[in-house]
């Protein structure tokens, strides 16, 4: 099998420059030898990761993916944009909600397939013409009910939620504290006092303080632009609790 498919990447791709190697596999940036098209090739060494979901169908978030064995060996779409951890000025805060609206969307339809990222950072977001995108989906789960912990354990430090050091199961509560950590990064000091209360919100220590799902944390972005949220702040405070 390993033997079929190296004839088979050899035959379809060039190999054009290794991006990243490291414990946990290598990411080589290739090219279609028929189209010339650029491509992601990606071997990882964990395995259960949902590549092969992510083939399946199209979501708008990740790359595309075009070929999958047995989960280690990927070829997907390289998305050339503006990558959030290299972007030289803070978001301003019309920016960052369109971003998180769009996350929402997007997480959206993984987590109904009960895809959990656990590693959403400003370096695996890619601005692509005004629409965001996320990339890596090396530390993902599959989320399984019923479970006390992660079998595996893994994330960014400054960026994980404290149950995917061990405290507990990561569930789409986990991918809602990651973007409230990255968004807070991202924004620095332009983030205005309304939209610090619903990352603050995203970002509780215990899941069960946080938004329980995408769909209730784009509910409060949208009251943001409501005309109430100008009266108080004590008026703005109030719409956000659930």
């Amino acid at each position: 099998m390993k033997e079929n498919v190296a004839e088979y990447l050899e035959f379809r791709f060039e190999k054009l420059k290794l991006l990243k190697r490291s414990e946990r596999g290598e990411v080589w940036l290739a090219s279609s030898k028929q189209s010339g098209e650029l491509v992601i090739i990606k071997r990882v060494a964990a395995t259960g990761l949902p590549y092969d979901l992510i083939k399946k169908f199209s979501f708008r978030l990740p790359a595309k993916v075009f070929f999958c064995a047995e989960e280690t060996v990927i070829v997907e779409e390289f998305i050339q944009g503006e990558n959030l951890f290299e972007r030289k000025k803070l978001l301003s805060e019309s920016e960052a909600r369109e971003i998180l609206l769009q996350l929402c969307d997007g997480l959206k339809e993984l987590h109904a397939q009960k895809i959990i990222h656990r590693d959403i950072k400003p370096s695996n977001l890619i601005l692509q013409g005004g629409i965001i995108r996320l990339i890596d989906f090396d530390a993902a789960r599959i989320f399984k009910a019923n479970k006390e912990v992660d079998t595996k354990l893994l994330g960014t430090k400054g960026y994980a939620p404290p149950e995917q050091y061990g405290s507990g199961q990561t569930d789409q509560r986990s991918d809602i504290y990651l973007i409230g950590v990255t968004i807070k990064t991202l924004l620095g000091e332009n983030c205005g006092e309304h939209l610090k209360d619903i990352l603050d919100r995203c970002t509780e220590y215990d899941p069960k303080n946080r938004f329980q799902s995408v769909d209730e944390l784009k509910e409060a972005l949208e009251e943001l632009n409501k005309p109430e949220l100008e009266l108080t702040p004590e008026k703005s405070r109030r719409t956000l609790i659930f």
